[in-house]
This record gives C-alpha cells, structure tokens and sequence, in this order.
C-alpha cells in the first residue's frame, strides 16, 4: 500500500479531504451578516454605534467615490488610520471598489509612511483628521504615487451632544490647517453613490489586502493576501 492510499484508509469518516468554501469575496463576510442582523450594532464608539446595514451602506459610498476618482480593480488604497469607527467602513469599501487595501501602522513617523505609500504604488490614502497623523499624511504623500487623500473627522461618529459640546470646547482632534484639495470623508459619504459596478473577481487569484511585515531587520515587506486567504482566515476562527 503506497503512501496516499495509506493516508486515505486511516482517514476519519466525515472529514473532507479537500476544505472549500472560503472562494468568495472577503465583502461578502460583511453583506452576509448586514443581511442577518442589519439593525444590529456593528460599532461602538464613545455610546454612539452604527449598525451593520449602516456600515455596509458606508462602504458601498467609499466603493463608489473611489470608482469615480477612477480607482480601478487591482488598484492600491492605503488606510492610515487609528482604532476610529471610518476603519471597516473605509476598509471594506476598498473591496468592494475591487481594490487592494494597503494598511499602514498610525505609529508610523513621515518617512516610515513614504515608504510604504511608495512601496505599494498606492493612489489613495485615508487619514485621521488629527494634528500629528494628518501632518505626517501631508509629508508624506511627498513623490508618492498617491492623488487623492481623505480625511477622517470622529466628530459625526460621536453622540450628538458629545459631538457638539467636543467641537465648541475644542476637545475633538483636528489638524490645525488642512491642505487645498484633500477631501473630507463625511462630504463623500454625503455624495457618493452607491457603488453598482459587478466584479469579475477571482477570490483565490485576486489581492485583497497588503500587510507589511514589521521591518525588524530592514525595511518592512508586504505580505499579499488574496480574498480566499482571509475568508480561510476567518472560518478558521469561528
């Protein structure tokens, strides 16, 4: 008896020999679960949440605006944003636009994030409209391959009375000056369209998302991960 004919023998009755299932879209993790519990709170942010359905309609407004600044499937967008509610809504438009989301550290300093936005060739980048993370955004960006950048304000993710009182007493963060032509992230939300294009999207094959490697011993590397990866990822973990 050779060796895989052995293998196949001993086998636990029940047990695949092959695991499927995991060659979709990693988008479709989020519209699965707006679809079972759209009212349900996806975030939670200083008392204020946003449900699924919400998040999911965010997502597919990024998707959209990023189609018309004529991202296309393939294309690099890099987040560079802290622990903030804008994150999955930003992240899973980026996939569902049929881009590639490029996560960037928020500790990173301004030649740390030219790097990886060099590295990359990303087209877009998201930051927090914040005095250090927006300031190093804007070095950054500097000879990059970058054209669009948007910024990401936590005041409308607030309650609303935190909301306005943190405004009036200066409490949220906010860059001191921001640079002409960089776009807000609540305007597109305000004005995009829903994004409608249908995909012809290979889960197994096409990138989903670079993660760069910590850079311990040199300069960080990226890691590509393709949708089937970390839909694997996460059945793994369920």
């Amino acid at each position: 008896m050779n060796t895989k004919e052995q293998s196949r023998s001993s086998w636990p009755k029940g047990v695949p020999h092959k695991i499927t299932g995991y060659e979709v879209p990693f988008y479709s993790v989020l519209d699965e679960a707006a679809a079972k519990y759209s009212n349900n709170a996806f975030t939670i942010f200083k008392g204020a949440t946003k449900t699924f359905r919400e998040v999911k309609e965010a997502a597919h407004k990024v998707a959209g605006f990023l189609n018309s600044k004529g991202v296309k499937k393939g294309d690099h967008v890099a987040i560079f944003l802290p622990n903030i509610p804008q994150f999955p809504e930003v992240y899973f438009g980026i996939l569902k636009a049929g881009a590639v989301c490029v996560t960037c550290n928020p500790m990173y300093t301004a030649d740390e994030l030219n790097f990886q936005l060099k590295d990359s060739g990303a087209k877009v980048v998201f930051c927090m409209d914040h005095p250090d993370f927006y300031a190093t955004t804007v070095n950054a960006v500097d000879n990059t391959g970058v054209d669009t950048v948007v910024i990401c304000n936590i005041k409308s993710y607030l309650p609303r009375v935190k909301g306005f009182f943190g405004g009036l007493l200066g409490k949220i963060p906010k860059a001191e000056q921001h640079m002409k032509g960089h776009l807000f992230f609540d305007d597109i939300i305000k004005t995009a369209t829903l994004f409608q294009t249908k995909l012809d999207l290979d889960p197994v094959e096409d990138l989903a998302m670079i993660l760069y490697t910590s850079g311990t011993t040199g300069r960080p590397k990226g890691a590509c991960l393709t949708h089937a990866n970390l839909v694997s990822l996460l059945s793994g973990l369920a």
